[in-house]
């Protein structure tokens, strides 16, 4: 009678450590999903190349171009007002702001095409040009 009781003890363990273990494993192949606060935002400066109802695609320096796709989410701002994207053309200078999304692929934002310069180009008015203006003397060789 002992053994049979110790081995009824022993099964029902056994069946509750399997259970236990079963409901732990789930727990940790389940793929929770990605917020928009996990995936940082970068920001990218460039010329437009292509743009159309899908697709921006970007000139960057260095020879590089970065496709980004459009959504119903993406907002486009010139000088801070929304505007349509079919006001921009190819070769605007643009600043897109541009996330990957779950797939993978780069999500644009925001667009922001900006009229006026970034910063002040012009030297200031009491700095002078340092260019040498004194002739080279070459010597004779001999």
């Amino acid at each position: 009678m002992r053994y049979c009781l110790l081995a009824a003890m022993l099964i029902f363990a056994l069946c509750a450590q399997a259970q236990m273990s079963r409901r732990s494993a789930q727990g940790r192949t389940r793929q929770q999903p990605i917020s928009d606060l996990e995936t940082p935002v970068a920001t990218f400066q460039g010329t437009i190349r292509n743009i159309n109802k899908k697709e921006i695609v970007l000139d960057m320096p260095e020879d590089q171009s970065v496709a980004f796709q459009i959504s119903h989410k993406t907002k486009f701002t010139k000088d801070g007002k929304p505007i349509k994207p079919a006001t921009l053309a190819a070769g605007a200078l643009v600043t897109v702001d541009g996330k990957r999304d779950v797939r993978g692929n780069v999500e644009a934002v925001s667009v922001k095409f900006d009229t006026k310069p970034a910063a002040d180009t012009k030297p200031a008015a009491d700095t002078k040009p340092t260019v040498d203006t004194k002739p080279t003397e070459t010597k004779p060789q001999g």
